[in-house]
């Protein structure tokens, strides 16, 4: 017996029901919204306040936790979003806690934290699909995708792809380190000095613990081709490729002005530094390019952002 559904659409809807599950059981959705819940439902100012920007009002560690686990909540939606194009039906089915989910997207210390302060085009695109406010035409044009061949392949291997750099501690010591400008005892401005003169990434190498962060480093750059070129297979599946690259658009500039500065200083310390991180020959003018690629929302975006007009998702702009 079937649905009547073509093979492609079952195959789609089976691959991301199974991915769902997986993504649930990894965030740990319901103790995630618990552990959230409790902020919002204390006084507007205290919620303003621990959702705030930190970049001239420190945080401590405590409040970095609850603001660590509202970002893995948006992430989760996300991948919902894109693996199941459907967040909603694939949180009921699991019997995950929706209206709480809802609850805590839609709670104003929440929205101005990921509309403003650090502006997270994939969580303002999940939150419209749980809402229900979509762009009819986007999501006319998701569901034309889901339905081909060549959806449910790709998917996989996004899932796959996004599975690699969960599972990466060298890669996600680095984004920390992109994100919080310190890790392990180590402030970003060691490692800007360091790639700018070979003789000083020679000294700064000797200390312990740089050679980690060095190495997370290349896995960054690995990480930065390998969804360069995947993003670059997607030409079938405009909207795909737009929500995949929204996904990880923070890690390339789009996620604030400090993360910007710093992705921007990056991109400029490999075209400029030459320092040399696989050995002779490494391909520095590749990796510019790609960087150039991912950087600008309108390399692989512009199909997507030119659907949600209504979102107004104004702050997307290119690095210089």
């Amino acid at each position: 017996m079937t649905d009547g559904a073509p093979p492609s659409a079952r195959g789609a809807r089976e691959m991301g029901s199974r991915a769902a599950g997986q993504i649930l059981v990894r965030f740990g959705c319901i103790e995630l919204v618990e552990r959230i819940l409790p902020t919002l439902a204390t006084t507007p100012l205290r919620a303003f306040r621990l959702y705030r920007s930190h970049i001239n009002s420190p945080i401590s560690q405590a409040e970095s936790e609850y603001r660590t686990s509202v970002d893995e909540l948006i992430e989760m939606c996300s991948l919902l979003s894109i693996v199941t194009g459907d967040i909603r039906a694939a949180l009921d089915s699991y019997g995950a806690p929706t209206e709480s989910i809802v609850k805590i997207l839609c709670h104003p210390a929440v929205e101005r934290y990921m509309t403003v302060h650090y502006p997270m085009p994939y969580g303002i695109v999940a939150r419209a699909e749980l809402l229900g406010t979509l762009p009819r035409g986007l999501c006319e044009r998701q569901q034309s995708e889901r339905r081909s061949a060549e959806w449910a392949p790709e998917i996989e291997a996004f899932f796959l792809f996004n599975a690699q750099i969960l599972s990466d501690e060298s890669l996600l010591n680095f984004l920390f380190l992109l994100d919080d400008h310190f890790v392990g005892g180590v402030h970003i401005s060691e490692l800007q000095l360091a790639l700018a003169n070979k003789e000083e990434m020679a000294a700064w190498l000797e200390e312990a613990g740089r050679a980690a962060l060095l190495d997370g480093l290349e896995r960054f750059l690995d990480f930065a081709e390998g969804l360069d070129h995947y993003l670059g297979n997607l030409d079938e599946l405009p909207v795909l490729r737009g929500r995949v690259w929204f996904h990880y658009s923070y890690w390339f500039g789009h996620g604030g002005a400090r993360i910007r500065e710093t992705v921007a200083w990056l991109s400029g310390a490999l075209e400029a530094s030459g320092v040399v991180l696989d050995g002779p020959g490494s391909p520095t003018v590749e990796l510019k390019a790609v960087f150039d690629r991912l950087t600008n929302p309108y390399h692989y975006c512009s199909d997507l952002i030119a659907q949600l007009d209504p979102l107004e998702i104004t702050f997307l702009q290119p690095i210089a």
